[in-house]
């Protein structure tokens, strides 16, 4: 990109306008179907991505979230700084969202805005092998596959049987012996997801779910494994 054409970019991106800021973030991806086509392949689009993710309008947030899943899946240490403008480690229960507990940490991060479906979870392709993911519904917007799907909260888990978050590696079909050791620890992983829940002290009670599957392919699920009991709201 041209020096004029980053410093028109720059000025949308600055205005106070936040339709000039959207356009700006258009300047830098857009998304075709299902894929997101990265307009400006320029490093210094990074930062103003990750600026994007703290702006205050939510149109600007998503967009800057789109924009940046293609650079994560080149380059997965770039979420180190952006999960910190783009997500929280608390939750008001006021929207749904895709989630993510950092194995390494312990900690559960969640978008600071309503992120289910198309940019969830900041990264739907990139590489997320150190983070288990999870989906939370609030109620009425679980998905139709759940059963009374639109009474109460939704927590869905899912479990990859066949990959190690903490050694990093997949597990060989023949080692029964650690698969039934990582199913463990992915059970630890999702009693620390239902934990964070519970602490926030939901108004509503929460039905948890785990989906096993790998790949992207779901395979089997296992519905109302646990209930997290909110409180009455006063």
């Amino acid at each position: 990109m041209e020096g004029s054409e980053f410093g028109e970019l720059l000025r949308r991106l600055s205005s106070p306008r936040a339709g000039e800021r959207l356009k700006g973030m258009d300047l830098i991806s857009a998304k075709a179907g299902r894929a997101i086509v990265r307009k400006l392949d320029d490093p210094r689009a990074v930062p103003l991505l990750i600026h994007g993710l703290g702006d205050s309008n939510r149109r600007v947030q998503r967009a800057a979230a789109r924009g940046l899943r293609p650079w994560l899946a080149r380059d997965p240490s770039i979420l180190d700084s952006a999960l910190a403008v783009y997500a929280t480690d608390r939750f008001d229960g006021s929207y749904s969202h895709a989630g993510l507990y950092d194995i390494r940490s312990g900690a559960v991060w969640v978008p600071r805005f309503a992120a289910v479906s198309g940019h969830a979870a900041l990264l739907r392709d990139g590489n997320t092998d150190r983070f288990f993911r999870f989906d939370f519904f609030v109620p009425g917007q679980a998905p139709r596959w759940i059963p009374d799907a639109t009474g109460g909260a939704h927590l869905v888990l899912y479990v990859v049987p066949e990959w190690s978050y903490s050694r990093q590696d997949l597990i060989p079909e023949f080692d029964e012996r650690r698969a039934k050791a990582n199913l463990r620890e992915q059970g630890r992983y999702g009693s620390a997801i239902e934990e964070f829940y519970a602490r926030a002290r939901l108004p509503y009670d929460v039905r948890v779910h785990r989906v096993f599957g790998g790949g992207g392919h779901h395979r089997r699920r296992e519905l109302d494994v646990a209930t997290i009991h909110g409180v009455t709201a006063p």
